[in-house]
């Protein structure tokens, strides 16, 4: 199982936020939300809300319905 640091977190976020207009980002447990904190030490949802806010990092939870606008 890889483990990423904060700053390998940021970066990617960002280039996400640069490269395609800073999508909200839907994340779920596989993110960083495992069941035994020994397994994976870096809070990626946390890190990701503290940087962007609760507004553009989403809970993607089993059964979430995502609907997507064409442009």
């Amino acid at each position: 199982m890889a483990t990423y640091t904060p700053e390998e977190v940021l970066y990617v976020a960002e280039e996400l936020k640069n490269k395609y207009d800073f999508p909200d980002l839907y994340l779920n447990h596989c993110t960083d939300k495992m069941p035994n904190p020994f397994v994976k030490t870096t809070k990626t949802i946390d890190i990701l809300k503290n940087k962007f806010g609760e507004k553009k990092v989403k809970s993607c939870m089993v059964g979430t319905k995502i609907n997507f606008k064409y442009l």
